[in-house]
């Protein structure tokens, strides 16, 4: 029980909330006229702060 709960970080709906911000951030928003690294690593910063602001 105890290993199934340590997944179990936040309720689904606001899971569900959060993939609906972080899919696009992390998958779809780059300009590929531009280097993809630079535009990753922003990215990443990006749900970072958000997930800090979370817990």
């Amino acid at each position: 029980m105890e290993e199934e709960n340590k997944y179990r970080l936040m309720p689904p709906p606001l899971l569900e909330l959060l993939w609906k911000e972080i899919f696009p951030v992390l998958y779809i928003d780059y300009d590929i006229g531009k280097d993809f690294m630079p535009q990753f690593r922003a990215a990443l910063e990006r749900i970072t702060e958000l997930m800090k602001r979370i817990r």
